[in-house]
């Protein structure tokens, strides 16, 4: 399996990063988005009474995880929304944006709002959300607003791809999102816990070139995603405690000893050996950047060797798979989510140990990890879809394919290619393993 993650984060790449130049709250605040309609700008803690009309109400609140609110409440949520923002330039950083009616009786009312938040700087992805008044829905005013949203994170975000993340059971959400021309990519099925149960996440997204077809009036044809499969078994009750910060030092996971493999932490001394992994035609073939020299391939075994603690998004770490005490591999495991309860895994084994179940052995053992020992509740991996060995190896660890991402990883060449994730959450696991 490819760590492009990984890598891209190692080396710095980021050919196609997110890099607004031009963009901030400010500007918009003087220069609004208008449509035929509407005028979109900045979120202003002046909108309270507003917004307050349609955040109490129960169909709204029904697929967005705000709790019932008194009104003055709702005036402190929205002062701290109204707040945020400034710029758009890291991961995690938002904006919401008020959508207020242009003309008529009541021209300046605060009818919805949008977000827009950098979902991922590297793979130039933001992600949009909307939230209307119930008495100003099937107007196409969401449709409207929404358009000049995505109109916004390409051009002057200069986003690569916008996605949108839905409630399952959200039909005007999804229905809207194919209006505005998004495909469905996937879902990730008990994503989120209410107090009512798990919720499962849709996925839709549009990337730049659709974008521009669709708004140049001559839409490509696309295939259909694959159909996401759903859990084996249902979650039941609350996630476990996610028990983050994770030190495989101080816990004493490291080294971890299978029936024929050790698991170990990596040492400055396996510069060379991870070269020779990395710089295989066998394993690049599946990896969007990899370590150019020794020289850099040694910088990273040095770094791997100190980073063995789990704590925020984007954390990981990897461990030497040995076989008989030979350099055979690495194996990773990367926070993809704090909120969410979430864990990456990936493996790359040299070509010359493969075909003997060594990758399967080593993931079981640091699944079991991650879920009877940091609490996780879904576990992740990110392949290409062309990757067929590692799918299968995917689907023999219990994994599920969950979503299918046109041209969603950058490459070293300025391409983009597509993602597969596959996924397993904790009942799964603990079915398969009791």
């Amino acid at each position: 399996m490819h760590e492009r993650a990984i890598w891209q984060r190692d080396s710095g790449f980021g050919s196609g990063a997110l890099d607004p130049k031009d963009w901030s709250r400010q500007a918009l605040a003087q220069h609004p988005l208008r449509t035929e309609r509407l005028t979109i700008r900045p979120l202003e803690a002046s909108d309270a009474d507003d917004v307050w009309r349609y955040q109490k109400d129960a169909e709204i609140l029904r697929y967005i995880p705000w709790p019932e609110r008194t009104r003055a409440e709702a005036r402190e949520h929205t002062e701290r929304r109204a707040s945020s923002g400034e710029l758009l330039k890291q991961d995690g950083d938002h904006v919401f944006l008020a959508v207020e009616l242009a003309a008529g009786p009541e021209a300046g009312r605060v009818i919805g709002d949008l977000m827009l938040r950098v979902s991922n700087t590297v793979k130039a992805e933001i992600e949009v959300g909307w939230v209307f008044a119930s008495d100003q829905q099937g107007k196409g005013y969401a449709a409207e607003a929404s358009a000049e949203a995505i109109r916004l994170a390409f051009e002057q975000l200069e986003a690569h791809r916008v996605v949108a993340h839905l409630d399952d059971r959200n039909t005007a959400s999804a229905a809207l999102c194919t209006r505005l021309g998004m495909r469905h990519e996937g879902t990730a099925f008990a994503q989120e816990w209410e107090p009512d149960g798990w919720v499962n996440l849709e996925l839709y997204a549009l990337d730049h070139e659709e974008w521009s077809c669709l708004d140049s009036g001559s839409p490509q044809p696309r295939a259909a995603s694959p159909t996401p499969v759903p859990p084996t078994v249902a979650s039941e009750g609350a996630p476990s405690p996610f028990l983050l910060p994770y030190d495989f030092a101080g816990n004493r996971t490291l080294p971890l000893h299978t029936e024929r493999l050790e698991l170990r932490a990596y040492r400055e001394s396996d510069g060379a050996e991870l070269w020779a992994l990395m710089s295989d035609p066998a394993i690049t073939h599946y990896l969007s950047t990899y370590p150019r020299n020794l020289t850099e391939t040694s910088a990273l075994a040095h770094k791997n060797a100190h980073c063995l603690t789990l704590d925020r998004e984007g954390d990981a770490v990897k461990a030497v798979i040995a076989a008989d005490g030979v350099f055979a591999g690495q194996i990773k495991l990367q926070v993809a989510s704090v909120e969410l309860h979430v864990l990456e895994v990936g493996w790359t084994v040299a070509p010359s140990f493969q075909g003997r179940g060594f990758a399967r052995e080593a993931a079981t053992a640091l699944l079991d990890v991650a879920f009877e020992k940091i609490g996780a509740h879904r576990v992740i991996a990110n392949l290409d879809p062309c990757n067929r060995p590692s799918a299968a190896l995917a689907t023999r660890l219990g994994m599920r394919p969950e979503q299918v991402s046109r041209l969603d990883w950058p490459e070293a060449n300025n391409r983009w290619v597509d993602n597969a994730v596959y996924a397993i959450t904790a009942a799964e696991w603990r079915a398969r393993v009791k």
